[in-house]
């Protein structure tokens, strides 16, 4: 339905009156849309034409452009008719506009029939696309200046990264970087790394727990085969059991390294993580014993006299533990603290294996009263000592060479 036959129709209701162009306006801007042919050329226009063609010129903010002229008139005719809708082509245009798509936008490659429209289409396609007269020159320009910023941006952000250079052909560190550095430092020394090491030692503890389940295991294992006994790798001990590496008579490791001869159980599994002296592998398969008291991760209980433990006995005792550190100590010469915990642990505690296969994690080294380093001979003199060490307060010093200060 045409404009003129909408407004033949009957109005359905009040309406709101539709500004427009006075008539003769309206004609003169058709007179100057068609004095406007395809080749650029320009028409004869009537007195009115004229003044609205200079009225566009004046309204133009740059030079007078005939291409800007037409697209300001288009735009006048597209709001002279009123609400706006859905611009549709004919059949034929349609038609044609495929017809131009398919042969790759080269109107010379359509059908004859389509041709005409098509080299249409062409034209219209180049004039929205094609710069204006005299704007090829500014956009370019523009380009160059939005290039030339970014790149600007991006060098001055190398530049913070880069080692500024002396006269002297020495590098040097700007302040801020120094601080920087020094900041990430001391948070790796002071969080970083407590954190790291925490995650070891805590490995450390789940791996040398698992290593006394398996050897547990393999004290059942030899005992099933041994009528419950524990391992002993002779028929008894002679005068010392602190020779580790010499006969099995002489040394109560080689009773704990029988269960590793027998292969019940892996080299390896006998060796603490926090032992880093243990050995993991047999040097030999005629092997009896650790080579030197070193090597050694775990403390085996000694066997009393005329005794041979078993696992059955009445009440589960500790048969095995982290290494002692009061027997390294008393081989090194050191001072002896027999309530010390293991030194596989970095002296936090110490697993116990029980005779009845279970294992517990030890706090301290006194359990029930009974110091698991010392027998009960040496702990009833450490006793008498400590009780004989008592202060009445009346004492004195022997001589001027004897130092006793108090209280």
């Amino acid at each position: 339905m045409s404009t003129d036959e909408m407004h033949d129709q009957p109005a359905s209701g009040p309406t709101e009156p539709t500004p427009g162009l006075a008539p003769e306006d309206q004609a003169a801007i058709d007179e100057l849309i068609a004095a406007r042919s395809d080749d650029g050329t320009h028409g004869a226009l009537s007195e009115r034409g004229e003044r609205l063609e200079r009225l566009l010129g004046v309204l133009d903010a740059g030079p007078a452009s005939r291409d800007q002229t037409l697209v300001d008139l288009t735009l006048l005719r597209v709001l002279r008719a009123g609400e706006p809708h859905e611009a549709q082509l004919d059949s034929p245009s349609a038609d044609a506009l495929d017809a131009w798509v398919h042969s790759g936008f080269d109107a010379g490659a359509t059908p004859v029939a389509f041709r005409d429209q098509a080299s249409q289409h062409e034209r219209l396609a180049a004039l929205c696309t094609a710069p204006m007269a005299g704007e090829r020159d500014g956009r370019e320009q523009r380009i160059d200046r939005v290039l030339g910023g970014i790149q600007a941006q991006i060098d001055s952000q190398d530049e913070r990264f880069q080692i500024e250079r002396r006269r002297t052909g020495l590098s040097s560190l700007r302040f801020a970087d120094i601080v920087s550095i020094a900041a990430m430092l001391l948070l790796a020394t002071a969080v970083v790394l407590p954190v790291l090491n925490s995650v070891r030692q805590e490995q450390r503890v789940a791996l040398c727990r698992s290593n006394f389940n398996d050897v547990g295991s393999a004290f059942g294992m030899y005992a099933n085969s041994h009528a419950s006994m524990l391992p002993m790798a002779s028929a008894g001990l002679g005068g010392t059991w602190l020779d580790v590496g010499t006969t099995p008579e002489r040394s109560n490791s080689a009773n704990l390294y029988l269960l590793v001869r027998t292969n019940h159980v892996k080299l390896d599994r006998l060796a603490c993580p926090g032992n880093p002296e243990a050995p993991t592998a047999r040097l030999a398969s005629d092997q009896t014993d650790w080579r030197r008291l070193e090597e050694v991760s775990y403390s085996y209980q000694v066997t009393p006299r005329g005794k041979r433990p078993s696992l059955k006995a009445s009440e589960p005792r500790i048969i095995l533990a982290d290494r002692s550190p009061v027997i390294l100590r008393l081989v090194r010469g050191d001072s002896v603290n027999p309530e010390a915990n293991s030194t596989n642990h970095n002296g936090e505690g110490q697993h116990a294996l029980m005779s009845d296969g279970s294992t517990q994690w030890l706090d301290a080294p006194v359990v029930e009263g009974d110091n698991i380093w010392l027998p009960r001979v040496a702990e009833d003199k450490i006793w008498d000592q400590r009780t004989k060490q008592g202060l009445l307060g009346d004492e004195r010093p022997v001589s001027d060479r004897d130092v006793f200060l108090a209280p």
